[in-house]
């Protein structure tokens, strides 16, 4: 008889003196379940008190298999899966009950090769209370830690699970059996189906977690009533080494283990802990075992962070839920921090009661001033700390990290992972530290960002927040403008009779490097065909120690232009959001524009606008770049002629009447 993953499957249910408990369980299985088309396997694990017999005569449709003595949980499995025809098998404890359209979702996961194991949701056996099903993990004080999740918003929603667990979960059986089933080393009960699955893990497969499919867990009945406290405690604490030392890799987590193994220990000897103490031992006793299976594993198995990174999410953190306070940082530049305000959304969105608060230097700071999804922003004075003698300037940063450290920060969101600041992340102590794998500063984070194929560096910082598996609805960098900002640029453009009649033009002829300046000898020529083609009022903006650069295009210009002198960044933000059009190198200013909704036409020299435009044409963005079939990327040009200079006038005047043309489609000034 042939079998396909989405019609057919084999329900194993290992029992051991538990049969009032399966009584319960097998008619919830069978009025759930179409034995003509599935099979149901109930595997005696040595009972005592008549199983075998009662299931044959009260139950003939099902299929008994005898293990001839009692052989734990993990074995019992085994030699159910062994005796299985179906594809998928579905692994129910003795204990459960399971709710009539329990089978189909799960099954339904199989269609994708991916798929190892599929877990239900799991309740206790009220109904209500979270009992399993959804899993997250996170490595703590030496050892992999578990924690089922409680969101109810996390388990309506799916998703992946750290483990399948042998109480409830659908596994591909060619896939079951070419790990070699559960393993003995854990006998006689826990940690073997962790272990299963992390091992599936590192081959490349994967756990989902399904919340339509529903089961009922009246969780441990059969071992709490047949062992003593004391011995479940023991082999608990010993298969969670057993379960380390046989599959955890990365050198990092097993120097964490080892030392805190070593603390643990002489804890153990001071406090007494015998419990403890014989759990080492016995663990100890299967060193060599442990030892061949780890040399007969293949090569190439997906890292362990990897794998926690995917799994897991926030339950890195020490078993917390929703996290509570969020820092995010990077560091410099303008024009970074703007392109990281689609990040700062996400987070919003999917934790609207979180505190979010962003570290930033100085100036790049004062562009998410009032920004209504960061409630604080810290700024870190970098110039005024290397202008202190190196005593002081020790004492100052050793006190702005303290400050960091008191506040307990859940999670750390690093987009600049430079060595600075990744020493700021690590000061927070926070228990989530995410940042890139860049050598040299990757062990900084638990989690590493994992990037897409995108050249964009939204994209870039947006992956952060794809690596924690959250989504992301909007890629679009927005600065947010305060009632008072906007009347002040309303001010200042009345004062000086501007907006009544004509467009209004601003023009930046500033870059941090001089190879990505157009030339201010262009920028007036730009400015004057303006005045004259369109009756434009333009306007030259610029930063701190390019006053001269202004001067130099007022004085090219035939038309007198305005000059707005330095003003803090939002006043900035907020005359530019007043212009029509803006035109400007590659640098900070531009991505302001941008963000506040002002069509900007972006000059590109070394830098790339694939990676540093990610602003849409629709709305009136353009970028240009030069004529020329390559460039040196240096920050001064090595060529006779700059690169950027050969992007003609005309090409820019065209983009301004584009963008003009936009801009009166959507009413003027918005």
């Amino acid at each position: 008889m042939s079998h396909t993953p989405s019609s057919a499957c084999s329900l194993i249910i290992p029992t051991w003196n538990g049969r009032a408990l399966l009584e319960r369980c097998l008619r919830s299985v069978l009025d759930a379940v179409d034995v003509g088309r599935h099979e149901v396997i109930v595997v005696d694990d040595g009972s005592t008190d008549g199983t075998a017999a009662f299931v044959r005569s009260t139950f003939p449709e099902v299929i008994v298999e005898e293990m001839g003595g009692n052989r734990g949980f993990g074995e019992a499995c085994n030699a159910g899966v062994a005796r299985s025809v179906g594809p998928v098998v579905v692994l129910l404890n003795n204990d459960l009950v399971v709710e009539t359209w329990f089978l189909p979702p799960l099954l339904e996961h199989f269609q994708d090769e991916r798929v190892f194991a599929v877990n239900p949701c799991v309740y206790q056996a009220d109904g209500r209370t979270p009992g399993g099903g959804l899993v997250r993990g996170y490595f703590h004080f030496g050892l992999l830690r578990l924690r089922w999740s409680e969101s109810a918003e996390e388990r309506g929603r799916g998703g992946l699970t750290l483990y399948a667990n042998g109480a409830a979960t659908a596994i591909h059986r060619r896939k079951f059996l070419e790990l070699g089933g559960f393993d003995a080393l854990y006998s006689p009960f826990y940690s073997e189906d962790l272990d299963l699955s992390y091992r599936a893990y590192q081959r490349g497969w994967e756990v989902r977690y399904e919340p339509r499919s529903v089961v009922r867990h009246d969780h441990s009945r059969t071992i709490t009533a047949a062992f003593d406290p004391a011995f479940v405690a023991r082999i608990s604490r010993r298969n969670r080494m057993l379960f380390v030392w046989r599959n955890v890799r990365d050198p990092w987590l097993l120097v964490q283990h080892g030392t805190c193994l070593v603390l643990r220990t002489c804890g153990g000897l001071l406090s007494g802990d015998v419990t403890f103490l014989r759990a080492l031992t016995d663990a100890l006793r299967r060193v060599q075992e442990v030892g061949r299976r780890r040399r007969q594993d293949p090569p190439g198995l997906v890292p362990d962070r990897d794998i926690l990174e995917r799994t897991s999410r926030w339950a890195l953190k020490k078993g917390r839920g929703t996290p509570r306070r969020i820092l995010v940082t990077r560091l410099r530049f303008i024009g970074d921090v703007v392109l990281t305000t689609p990040v700062v959304r996400a987070l919003r969105a999917q934790y609207p009661e979180a505190e979010i608060v962003y570290l930033a230097e100085r100036g790049p700071a004062e562009a998410l001033d009032g920004h209504p999804d960061v409630d604080e922003v810290i700024p870190f004075d970098r110039e005024s700390l290397s202008r202190l003698p190196l005593g002081r300037r020790l004492r100052e940063y050793g006190r702005f990290l303290a400050g960091l450290r008191t506040r307990r920060f859940d999670v750390v969101i690093d987009l600049f992972s430079n060595p600075r600041s990744a020493l700021l992340t690590l000061a927070t102590g926070a228990p989530l530290r995410v940042g890139y794998d860049v050598r040299g500063r990757g062990i900084v984070y638990n989690v590493k960002i994992r990037r897409s194929s995108s050249l964009s560096v939204v994209d870039a910082y947006l992956d952060a927040v794809r690596t924690l598996g959250l989504p992301v609805m909007d890629s679009q960098p927005r600065l947010a403008l305060t009632e008072e900002d906007v009347q002040w640029a309303d001010e200042w453009l009345n004062e000086r009779g501007i907006g009544h009649e004509g467009a209004v033009i601003g023009l930046n002829p500033g870059a941090s490097w001089p190879a990505k300046m157009w030339g201010t000898e262009r920028f007036a020529e730009l400015g004057d065909r303006l005045v004259e083609r369109h009756q434009a009022v333009v306007i030259l903006v610029h930063g701190p120690g390019q006053r001269s650069l202004v001067e130099a295009v007022e004085a090219g210009m035939r038309h007198r232009p305005v000059i707005a002198g330095l003003m803090p960044l939002k006043r900035l933000a907020a005359l530019i959001h007043r212009f029509d059009v803006f035109v400007t190198n590659d640098c900070g200013p531009m991505h302001i524009a941008a963000a506040v909704g002002t069509p900007t036409v972006g000059l590109f020299g070394p830098s790339r606008p694939d990676i540093w435009f990610p602003y849409a044409e629709v709305d009136g963005h353009t970028a240009l770049t030069p004529r020329v079939p390559s460039c040196c990327g240096r920050d001064v040009c090595t060529a006779p002629t700059p690169c950027i200079a050969t992007i003609p006038v005309d090409d820019v005047c065209a983009a301004v009447e584009r963008a003009l043309s936009v801009r009166k489609q959507v009413g003027g000034v918005i």
